[in-house]
């Protein structure tokens, strides 16, 4: 039995997507939003960037090794997307985003960078830095105006290695 107590519930897991590959703009591979998904050490099974094949980490090979950004899983909130359309007039629906993890009632999620979510009762993630929304998913869903959300991107993060298993949709969020 898992003891909750330490854990602040801050929301749900409203919707999973992944993506075998990255794509380009000429052939965009699409997300696809699955109920349930295993969380490996490099991300989620299934999706590119748990094979290093995520548009930002090619980009990143080229960076020295210290300044490359830890991107396994990347999530945003509810809130800060209807935020971002409400404020820029724009139509971007979540699986137009590119992100992993939909997590609806945790507000600001950049205000947990540095620290660590659970998912359910077992998957931990640790979130290592922001995804700030830039014109790369706009380009790929042909939904033009998603990098005027700026700061309201979303997050991304590492697995813990001891922490891993399957998330499931509806699943609670919990900041430890």
């Amino acid at each position: 039995m898992i003891d909750f107590a330490f854990m602040e519930r801050i929301g749900r897991l409203t919707a999973i997507y992944i993506s075998p590959e990255a794509g380009d703009y000429e052939n965009p591979v699409p997300m696809q939003e699955v109920d349930e998904v295993e969380v490996i050490e490099t991300g989620l099974k299934g999706d590119r960037y748990s094979k290093d094949g995520g548009f930002w980490q090619v980009a990143d090979q080229k960076r020295p090794p210290e300044k490359r950004k830890l991107r396994g899983v990347s999530g945003f909130s509810r809130e800060d997307l209807e935020k971002g359309n409400l404020l820029n007039d724009t139509n971007i629906e979540p699986i137009d985003t590119r992100r992993n993890f939909e997590i609806e009632g945790v507000g600001d999620i950049q205000q947990l960078i540095g620290r660590t979510i659970q998912i359910g009762e077992t998957v931990q993630i640790d979130l290592t830095g922001d995804c700030d929304s830039c014109n790369r998913p706009s380009r790929l869903s042909g939904k033009s105006g998603y990098e005027k959300h700026g700061k309201l991107g979303g997050v991304r993060g590492m697995p813990r290695k001891d922490k891993l298993g399957v998330v499931k949709k509806d699943d609670p969020v919990f900041v430890i």
